[in-house]
């Protein structure tokens, strides 16, 4: 029997990537997942293959781009549709 691996990512999920936290894009960027495609392994590491609207990049038109996300950065930099949205720093600042 095969066990099913399933990616530490859902739809609606908000992931703050930097640079090096992705493939297929330049910069820092802020998505919004669409759709999850599958785990890829890329120099020893897991890579989430998937689909995401840039909710913000500098110098960036909000579109749907597919980009390969290092599966640590997910589980480090995301945030679930139920949590407080902007984050409390920005909030408290008044932005």
């Amino acid at each position: 029997m095969t066990a099913t691996v399933l990616p530490p990512v859902r739809q609606g999920d908000l992931l703050m990537l930097r640079d090096e936290d992705y493939l297929f894009g330049r910069g820092e960027v802020w998505l919004r997942v669409l759709t999850v495609y599958e785990i890829r392994w890329l120099r020893g590491q897991p890579w989430i293959f998937l689909r995401g609207r840039t909710v913000w990049a500098p110098r960036a038109t909000k579109h749907e781009r597919d980009v390969l996300v290092r599966g640590e950065a997910i589980r480090t930099k995301r945030r679930r549709p139920s949590q407080s949205w902007p984050p409390r720093r920005e909030r408290d600042r008044g932005t």
